[in-house]
């Protein structure tokens, strides 16, 4: 049988790292958070669901949880862990009554046309860096 050379070993290691290291990472993503409010300021109570959409497709969509006071941190591929720069529409989806039969009254909390981002009429473009986004909604 014919022996490898050692010098075969390290370089096939540092490989193997060099690997699984770039696939883990991904492209870069930055801290976008915010909160989802009223024209007067108050935050959209009842929490639920944010979603960026890329406007360019080559991007990946965003997500992030409302808390009950209207507050968010997206995600693009776990949870709060940033979003790939460019520019998205935005669709907010309130959490659904426990009785969608018998929604509460005032329910949903924001006009229909906001849980589509082809129909919301809002946008951010995600900038190198941390960036804030408070998007105004109507009931």
């Amino acid at each position: 049988m014919r022996r490898m050379n050692r010098a075969y070993f390290p370089c096939l290691a540092i490989g193997a790292v060099l690997i699984v290291t770039a696939i883990g990472c991904g492209p870069a993503r930055y801290p976008v958070e915010g909160k989802v409010v009223y024209e007067n300021g108050e935050g959209m109570p009842g929490g639920g669901t944010i979603i960026f959409e890329p406007v360019d497709t080559a991007a990946k969509s965003a997500r992030g949880n409302i808390n009950d006071d209207g507050t968010f941190k997206m995600g693009t591929f776990a949870e709060a862990d940033g979003v790939i720069e460019g520019k998205y529409r935005v669709a907010i989806m309130p959490t659904p009554p426990r009785n969608p039969n018998k929604p509460p009254k005032g329910y949903p909390p924001i006009q229909k046309k906001y849980t589509h981002h082809e129909k919301s009429g809002l946008e951010i473009t995600v900038t190198r860096g941390t960036n804030e986004y408070n998007p105004k909604v109507s009931k």
